[in-house]
């Protein structure tokens, strides 16, 4: 498994953190940028970066931090075959795996801890897809909605 991590400048601290957190566990955590702190990034471009490491690997997992969440998550479902959430709750990460098959997770770094993300992520990377025939009718409506 492959994790490709990336964050504007308000993300950029967690980012870091997180890029240590999974080095220290010997997981394979890809720094996809801000590679330094530049406080005139944006978001969308990160979050494209993520996004375009994923759809080139089905076995990989992306991770977009911006201030709120909700500006990286918008961004990355932009793109075709990118099924983004946006949690703090390490519960509704779990059922977003399990029955949309989600393969970015967005945080907002003004509102979770460096503690808090790695709960949330854990419970995200653990939960297998679970595809049930609705489950899979359903992405497939999705991507058609792209």
């Amino acid at each position: 498994m492959n994790i490709y991590i990336g964050a504007d400048h308000r993300g950029f601290k967690l980012k870091n953190a997180l890029l240590s957190f999974y080095k220290e566990k010997k997981i394979n955590a890809f720094d996809a940028g801000s590679l330094e702190y530049d406080a005139k990034d944006d978001y969308p471009d990160i979050a494209k970066i993520v996004a375009e490491s994923l759809l080139h690997n089905d076995q990989a997992f992306g991770i977009v931090i911006c201030g709120s969440g909700a500006g990286v998550c918008i961004a990355a479902n932009r793109l075709d075959g990118i099924r983004a959430v946006e949690t703090h709750d390490p519960k509704i990460a779990k059922a977003s795996r399990k029955d949309d098959n989600t393969n970015m997770l967005c945080l907002g770094a003004d509102f979770i801890s460096e503690k808090d993300a790695i709960k949330v992520i854990t419970a995200w990377l653990k939960q297998p897809f679970q595809p049930a025939v609705r489950r899979i009718r359903r992405i497939k409506k999705l991507d058609k909605i792209i």
